[in-house]
């Protein structure tokens, strides 16, 4: 089964930077696609990516970063 989480901006934008890579790293080690609202800024998906490489493991295979920018019109 697949599982989406929808996480809101609001919710990340109270977080430190830690805070949010640790809020999606947590959902995400719950075999669940996290939907983020709005983006991380480009140090933080580094960090993201470092923090996932080191927590690697047969249980927890990674993430993958996607962004999609909407239609300009």
């Amino acid at each position: 089964m697949i599982t989406l989480q929808f996480v809101p901006y609001n919710e990340l934008s109270k977080l430190t930077p830690v805070g949010r890579i640790k809020k999606i790293l947590d959902i995400a080690k719950e075999n669940k696609i996290v939907l983020v609202e709005g983006r991380l800024k480009p140090e933080e998906e580094a960090s993201l990516i470092q923090r996932t490489m080191e927590e690697v493991s047969k249980e927890f295979k990674g993430i993958e970063l996607c962004t999609i920018y909407p239609e300009s019109k």
